[in-house]
């Protein structure tokens, strides 16, 4: 294995997003987006208007992003998918028959979410 400063200037270099969008999340209001065509991974992150991490759910399936209800771990709705709990940031593939997610806050809390796409390679 070689050494990290011996490695190719292209090899594990990030690369910058091919789309990035802004949405802006009062509580408890969903949010939803088209997803770019032939996007392959997401990376959404959260952040309230003075910098600090800020907590969501997404549903990359469709616009039914739910705050899940008492008792239960994730918001399910028919074949629509999952809520799930994005603390922060959290990078996704993409599933295949997506065309569009949603985004939801707790009721209390509002933010901006930072949704980044990268295409399918290929």
């Amino acid at each position: 294995m070689r050494s990290y400063g011996t490695l190719h200037p292209t090899e594990d270099a990030p690369l910058p997003p091919d789309t990035v969008n802004t949405i802006l999340l009062a509580g408890a209001t969903a949010q939803a987006m088209d997803m770019p065509t032939n996007a392959g991974i997401v990376r959404l992150t959260g952040l309230t208007s003075a910098g600090a991490q800020f907590n969501f759910l997404a549903n990359l399936f469709s616009t039914a992003a739910a705050i899940p209800s008492s008792g239960s771990t994730s918001s399910t709705s028919g074949s629509t998918g999952v809520s799930h709990p994005v603390l922060g940031s959290a990078t996704f593939q993409i599933p295949g028959g997506s065309t569009g997610f949603s985004v939801i806050s707790h009721t209390g809390s509002s933010g901006y979410v930072y949704a980044e796409f990268w295409k399918k390679g290929g």
